[in-house]
C-alpha cells in the first residue's frame, strides 16, 4: 500500500469517526431534551397529584380520622380504592398512636 493510499485510507477513517461522533452528539442533545421533558412532566404531575390530595381532604372534611361507613360497601370496590382507604386508615391509625391514652 502507498503512502498515498495510506493517507486516503487515514481521512477515510476520521471522517467516518466525526460522522460517528455528530451523530452521537444529536443523539445526546436529543436524549437530554427528552429528559428535560420528562423532567417537567414528572413535576407538573406532582403538582396535580398534590393538588388532587388537598381536594380529596376538602371533600373527606380535611385532616381528620376517616372511617368506613359500612363494611358492605366494600365489597366490590376496585383493588385502587380498597388500597387508597386502607392507606388512609393506616394513616389514621399513627395519627390515634400519636395520642396518649391517659
Amino acid at each position: 500500500m502507498t503512502a498515498h493510499a495510506r493517507l486516503s485510507s487515514w481521512e477515510e477513517s476520521i471522517q467516518q469517526a466525526r460522522t460517528a461522533c455528530e451523530a452521537w452528539k444529536k443523539e445526546t442533545a436529543l436524549a437530554t431534551k427528552k429528559m428535560e421533558q420528562a423532567i417537567k412532566d414528572k413535576e407538573a404531575a406532582t403538582a396535580k397529584a398534590n393538588q388532587l390530595q388537598k381536594e380529596l381532604d376538602g371533600l373527606n372534611g380535611g385532616p381528620h380520622l376517616h372511617v368506613v361507613g359500612r363494611v358492605a360497601d366494600l365489597k366490590g370496590q376496585p383493588t385502587s380504592i380498597l388500597k387508597t382507604i386502607e392507606w388512609q386508615l393506616r394513616k389514621d391509625l399513627q395519627e390515634v398512636e400519636k395520642v396518649e391514652i391517659i
